[in-house]
Order: structure tokens, then C-alpha cells, then sequence
């Protein structure tokens, strides 16, 4: 693993593993980006950058409670015209779902992560 004082990786994570991502690196003042695949490859490849914040465009976690569509978060965007999806809408759960595994993994190696949203952020 490297290290490095000012690097940021940001993931436009899709749903399905077979659609490909966006996977940025800031360095510094420089920028690189590449698509990726799988959860390993993504997972690896931003381990390996040991960024000091890690940025996901996804809902990093469905609503605690299982009959509720959106979490408290989802509904303060939306009253501020946000346009977030609710993390339970249909093709989003499973973005969720996959961005919940990944977000796990890379804070297993002890790096920081946020869920971020484009229009929001």
C-alpha cells in the first residue's frame, strides 16, 4: 500500500459488476480515471492509492428500518430540492447493496469513506 498526504479517490459506482465504473484519482494536482469492473478490482485499486478520503456516489446504506423507502438523510435532500432516489427504489437497492460491500472493505483498511451525491455535493 502507498501512501500519500493528498489524494482523493472518487467511484461512480454502477448496480450490476458487468456495467463499468468510474474510478478517479486526485493526486495532488493531477487527476487520472479508468473504468472498472468487479468489487475486488475497485476495492484493490483504491486500497492501493491509500487515498486520504474515499468519495461514492451511492446511497451507502439502505433505511434501518425494512418498510421504510428512504432514509431520514434522503428525505432532508428532498426538502431542500435535492433529486435523490430513495435507496429502496428498485434499481437502487441493488446499487446500494453493492456499495455497502464495497464501502466495508476499504474500511477494513482503515480509510476514510463518504457517500456523496453530485448535484448535492
Amino acid at each position: 500500500m502507498k501512501t500519500s498526504s493528498k489524494t482523493i479517490v472518487g467511484i461512480d459506482l454502477a448496480a450490476k459488476p458487468l456495467n463499468p465504473i468510474g474510478w478517479a484519482l486526485l493526486k495532488d494536482s493531477e487527476i487520472s480515471a479508468k473504468h472498472l469492473f468487479n468489487n475486488k478490482e475497485i476495492v484493490a485499486e483504491t486500497v492501493w492509492h491509500a487515498p486520504t478520503l474515499t468519495a461514492i456516489d451511492a446511497p451507502l446504506c439502505l433505511p434501518r428500518d425494512k418498510r421504510q423507502y428512504m432514509r431520514e438523510a434522503d428525505g432532508e435532500m428532498q426538502g431542500k430540492g435535492y433529486p435523490v432516489l430513495p435507496p429502496r427504489f428498485r434499481f437502487m437497492e441493488k446499487l446500494t447493496l453493492r456499495a455497502e460491500k464495497i464501502a466495508l472493505k476499504i474500511k477494513e483498511e482503515g480509510l476514510v469513506i463518504i457517500e456523496v451525491h453530485p448535484v448535492s455535493t
